[in-house]
């Protein structure tokens, strides 16, 4: 069963400051460690959220950062527990934590552009 589908959108100008200074493998590597790091945190932000009973859900659900057929990197967050859906409609604690999320990113980003770059001058 397929879950809803929540997407969130980003002010990355840091990390379009920085594109333009690295090569395109730095610029990639830089990219996946902002989504890595906020992949973590939006895993963190969804399982507090989640309401406990037994645990199976919490532990079920589940981050990766991948590629897409065109090489840009996203990320999937997802659950195989059946009853993960309708229990996401009660308490909303994936479009919770996303909605949450969304006003970390730009200092997620800003600190991983800020990290990509100090290591990159050295």
């Amino acid at each position: 069963m397929a879950g809803p589908l929540i997407s969130i959108e980003v002010d990355a100008s840091s990390f379009a400051k920085l594109q333009t200074k690295l090569s395109p493998e730095l610029w990639r590597e830089a990219l996946e460690s902002a989504l890595i790091d906020a992949t973590h945190q939006l895993e963190a932000e969804v399982k507090q959220r989640t309401p406990v009973r037994t645990g199976n859900l919490q532990r079920s659900e589940q981050s990766d950062v991948s590629h897409a057929r065109d090489d840009r990197p996203f990320v999937k967050f997802s659950t195989n527990v059946v009853y993960a859906w309708p229990v996401e409609d009660r308490v909303g604690m994936f479009a919770g934590g996303a909605e949450a999320m969304e006003g970390k990113l730009p200092r997620i980003l800003d600190n991983v552009a800020r990290e990509v770059e100090t290591k990159w001058a050295a």
